[in-house]
């Protein structure tokens, strides 16, 4: 669970930094743009790369197998993974991190350990990704992820202590999961 505060208040720090005003710009653009995007403006400084749907592509139908893809150009298979309940307290979204290794329940491993990080809705239903609001990050190491709005999720039962839902999210060719994911919420 320390690895999962560490994240967040990462990614919170993050996100204050890089919010910005209407004469920010947009979304962060392509390539290594240097920020998330925050809640409307573009990011700056960093090893943030982001990805936005400028570009017409046609997200295929969620796949009825567990997540997996590509992450970094290498085979990912979902594995483990968690909601954080103190992050997400009166938040629209559960604070997710999901791991391509298997790890004991409500564990959130090593702070150096790769994961893919999202905010899930509370709200049974489906939701296009949208950059600021609803975006997914593949999170390569500490300081450098790949922040993308170019996909959906459906959430697909939310109870007390769990969550499952289907994703699809692309970054890149490198970058690229398909499936369903159930994680546990933890405290």
């Amino acid at each position: 669970m320390k690895r999962g505060l560490w994240t967040g208040c990462l990614c919170l720090a993050v996100l204050a930094g890089c919010g910005g005003d209407d004469d920010d710009g947009g979304s962060g653009g392509n390539g290594a743009s240097g920020g998330s995007g925050g809640f409307g403006g573009s990011g700056g400084g960093g090893d943030t790369t982001s990805s936005t749907d400028t570009e017409t592509r046609e997200i295929p139908p969620f796949a009825d197998t567990p997540l997996s893809g590509k992450f970094n150009g290498q085979d990912w298979t979902f594995a483990s993974g968690l909601v954080s309940a103190l992050f997400s307290e009166g938040e629209p979204g559960f604070y997710t991190d999901l791991f391509g290794e298997a790890l004991d329940q409500c564990d959130s491993g090593p702070f150096e350990m790769s994961s893919i990080m999202l905010d899930v809705p509370k709200v049974v239903g489906e939701y296009e990704l949208d950059y600021g609001v609803l975006s997914v990050t593949f999170l390569t190491e500490p300081g450098v992820s790949f922040v993308t709005d170019i996909g959906r999720i459906s959430v697909r039962e939310v109870t007390d202590t769990q969550v499952t839902a289907a994703l699809y999210a692309y970054f890149d060719d490198d970058f690229e999961v398909n499936g369903v994911f159930q994680v546990p919420i933890c405290d």
